[in-house]
């Protein structure tokens, strides 16, 4: 009895502290985000756009699932009209507690969606893509990531076998270390302009 409860008051403690910790490093990539001009951010997300079209994942892909940017994530936006008419672009779409995906097949077809992002309107997508690229807070050099903290990504990315997961970033992005817990999803690889971080 008494191991099994100094056993779950030390999950307990350790789960606190994993939250205090991303807490405090959601916070400090706030504000290294906001530190980036907007013509750097721009340069970089476009050079990021690059990378990804370059990726082997990316080129052979024939369905891939990008992001939408808000705020100062990597803006993905040049890849979803440069491909939309050659491969299935999708698009996450936010429900109360999980996302689904919508095809994207122009600016004409995008409303302003539960969290204020543009989304697809029309039709889910039920099938697994080739390739997903998720947005995130910040990476470390093993890929793991840390999300915005809804966990909506982890429980979307969790039924998703055979797709590549990738992710895109700055610099300022990259940490020597992500503090894990068990709801979080690993992904396959992070992108910055210079590097490849791939999940050891």
């Amino acid at each position: 009895m008494a191991e099994g409860f100094f056993q779950g008051l030390k999950q307990r403690f350790l789960a606190w502290r994993i939250k205090r910790q991303k807490k405090a490093l959601r916070a400090r990539m706030h504000k290294q985000l906001h530190q980036m001009s907007p013509r750097e951010r721009l340069k970089t997300g476009n050079a990021l756009c690059e990378r990804v079209r370059s990726l082997d994942a990316f080129r052979q892909a024939e369905v891939v699932m990008l992001y939408y940017p808000i705020g100062t994530e990597p803006d993905l936006r040049p890849l979803m009209e440069e491909f939309k008419d050659t491969k299935t672009i999708l698009l996450p779409v936010a429900h109360r507690t999980k996302i689904e995906m919508r095809r994207y097949t122009g600016r004409e077809c995008l409303h302003r969606g539960r969290f204020g992002i543009q989304e697809p309107k029309g039709e889910a997508f039920t099938g697994e893509p080739d390739l997903i690229i998720v947005p995130g807070v910040a990476f470390d050099e093993n890929a793991n990531r840390l999300g915005r903290g809804g966990g909506y990504y982890d429980r979307f990315l969790k039924h998703f076998r055979k797709a590549k997961k990738y992710a895109v970033a700055f610099d300022c992005q990259i940490v020597k270390k992500i503090p894990m817990d068990g709801h979080d999803v690993h992904i396959d690889a992070v992108l910055t302009v210079g590097t490849e971080f791939v999940r050891k």
